[in-house]
């Protein structure tokens, strides 16, 4: 595998590709918001137009070979990489998104010629759950998913998922990926953040805002649990993004091995009425309780979600994909590259690349199936290796 880095100036003055050595088999690309995206996918099917390219729009950066850099990073797959891709895009709201999403998996599983090992899934926000139930639809119980929402600089919309055939404001993009005879390909999912104590029962929703936890007001109720971080909104209301990144909300998804598996969701704003706003789908019934986070473990779980991916395997990595949670990133982003620098070692100097996202997908292990969810403030990988 190779990688390639690009500032805005610089590509509109030489835009040009890397075209040493044979074409490439597929590629990941991501970039910031106002770098000439439509202009380097133009460049990319002149040079490659065989190539299936998959990326997104990252948060204020891409992650690179020890830095983050405001431009553009892309990762190529060559044939002695072993892995096969095919790709699939829709331009869709989140009424058709789960059937669209499940024609689009059988697309990418006819060009493969069978199911995938792994999926990258890239999605506008707003509706990611309903497009991993329409990939799990037509491509089974055993399949993994992991990828990250398209981000932008001030979550006002400017968001973008693309192949190397489109590009969508709204919608979702993904790559199905084989391994051949010799190859690896692993996948993890990891939080960073700690449980306390305090946990309650949602009692009412409204699409993605909890309305009550124990009959509370639920931001009345989380106001209380972080000892008043959100107390200015609570009769206002108003946006609370990065008041709450360190504060988030977890669910048990499965206790493998007696240790529990959390899935995290970001309150991001406070409603008059006492709602509290997430980034992810919420159900009654559903045990909420506080996470707290402090920066070195949201750095360095850049380099824990290798071992967490790789498991007990032993292969030599080739390259990988970081998908590091944007919020996190707020909070920590002064320290942007050190994040870079772990993941840089954990994979012992392969080339990759990172995106930082508006909410992650990964799997969970579960007793019988795989559990494919989207949650938030957390960090996926997907690493590719040799035997």
């Amino acid at each position: 595998m190779r990688a390639q880095t690009f500032s805005s100036s610089d590509f509109l003055l030489r835009p040009e590709l890397d075209t040493t050595g044979p074409p490439p088999r597929w590629g990941l690309l991501y970039a910031v918001e106002d770098f000439p995206i439509d202009a380097l996918i133009q460049r990319f099917r002149l040079d490659f137009p065989e190539t299936p390219l998959l990326g997104a729009t990252s948060f204020r950066g891409v992650f690179s070979k020890q830095r983050l850099i405001r431009g553009a990073a892309l990762l190529l797959a060559d044939d002695s990489d072993l892995v096969t891709a095919a790709t699939a895009l829709r331009s869709v709201g989140a009424g058709g998104a789960r059937s669209e999403a499940a024609q689009a998996a059988r697309e990418v599983m006819a060009a493969l010629g069978r199911v995938p090992d792994i999926v990258v899934l890239h999605a506008t926000p707003g509706f990611e759950e309903a497009v991993l139930l329409g990939l799990v639809d037509a491509l089974g119980p055993q399949v993994e998913v992991y990828g990250g929402s398209a981000g932008d600089d001030s979550i006002d919309g400017r968001w973008r998922v693309f192949t190397d055939k489109a590009v969508a404001s709204e919608g979702f993009a993904l790559a199905g990926l084989c391994a051949g005879s010799g190859a690896t390909l692993h996948g993890g999912f990891l939080s960073g953040y700690l449980p306390t104590a305090k946990r309650g029962v949602v009692t009412q929703t409204r699409g993605r805002v909890i309305l009550e936890i124990d009959g509370e007001p639920a931001a009345r109720a989380y106001n209380r649990w972080t000892g008043g971080v959100i107390a200015e909104e609570l009769d206002r209301g108003g946006n609370v993004l990065l008041k709450t990144n360190l504060h988030p909300l977890g669910r048990v998804i499965e206790a493998r091995t007696g240790v529990p598996q959390r899935l995290l969701s970001h309150p991001h704003e406070v409603h008059r009425d006492g709602g509290l706003a997430l980034f992810t789908d919420i159900a009654v019934g559903d045990v909420v309780e506080l996470m707290i986070g402090t920066p070195e473990p949201l750095v360095t779980r850049a380099g824990k979600i290798v071992s967490r991916a790789r498991g007990r395997a032993n292969s030599t990595l080739t390259g990988g994909l970081l998908v590091y949670c944007g919020g996190c990133l707020a909070a920590v982003i002064e320290r942007a590259d050190d994040i870079a620098n772990a993941f840089d070692t954990a994979i012992g100097g392969a080339p990759f690349v990172g995106v930082a996202t508006f909410g992650e997908q990964g799997c969970f292990i579960g007793e019988r199936n795989k559990l494919n969810r989207h949650g938030n403030l957390m960090c996926s990988t997907v690493l590719f290796g040799k035997r």
